[in-house]
């Protein structure tokens, strides 16, 4: 986010029509990485990286309008970033793209890191796994 405005800046990932239709590419951007796919002549930008384990999506294929995990299998659809098939269930995160002056930019903001929360009350006792034989 740039201080004097408070927007979030688009960072330039490649030159426009490098991604041919049909095809992802991943970029490395200021904070994370995202992975842009041109579906049908439109290009949309996602997050390059599995809610279910945190593989990174930059090997997959587009199939329609999702991309597939090659770890697990889990879809998401590249124009929301929503799980399309398990064994993922949150979305990722989906960007703004445009293109300016013959550049592919994506307004990309990193994930906010959430914060660990501290269990309240008192420590579990440990649990018994019954006798070992």
């Amino acid at each position: 986010m740039t201080e004097a405005t408070g927007e979030i800046p688009y960072q330039r990932v490649a030159a426009s029509g490098s991604i041919p239709e049909g095809e992802c590419r991943d970029f490395t951007l200021e904070g994370g990485s995202v992975l842009v796919c041109n579906y049908e002549g439109t290009l949309f930008a996602v997050a390059d990286i599995c809610s279910h384990d945190g593989a990174p999506l930059g090997e997959s294929s587009l199939l329609g309008c999702n991309v597939e995990c090659p770890r697990h299998g889990a879809t998401f659809d590249v124009r929301t970033g929503r799980p399309t098939a398990l064994p993922a269930v949150r979305p990722i995160g989906a960007y703004p793209v445009r293109e300016v002056n013959g550049q592919i930019e994506v307004q990309y903001e990193p994930p906010a890191k959430r914060p660990v929360r501290a269990r309240s009350g008192p420590p579990r006792p440990p649990q018994s796994r019954g006798p070992r034989t």
